[in-house]
């Protein structure tokens, strides 16, 4: 079966041109994909724990957050927009 490999599941790179913290073909200025197996991965070794929008929309603008706030809130997802740029 494709991805495994005696029995463990193996997350594939990237595809060339896309995001090397998530593995999705996104502009930089959005957020990454929070759903992606490849950023849950990544951030959960990093950080102990899975990520949430708002881990992945730190990086955004303020008014790039808002925006994906909003769209999320219209799915019955409530994200805390920062207020202010996180690097």
């Amino acid at each position: 079966m494709p991805g495994m490999q005696d029995g463990r599941i193996v997350i594939l790179p990237p595809t060339p041109g896309g995001c090397p913290y998530c593995g999705d073909t996104h502009d930089p200025r959005d957020p990454h994909n929070r759903d992606s197996l490849t950023y849950q991965h990544k951030f959960r070794k990093k950080y102990g724990r899975y990520p949430t929008w708002e881990d992945a929309m730190r990086h955004c603008s303020v008014l790039t957050q808002a925006r994906w706030a909003e769209k999320l809130a219209e799915r019955g997802i409530q994200v805390e927009v920062s207020g202010h740029e996180r690097g």
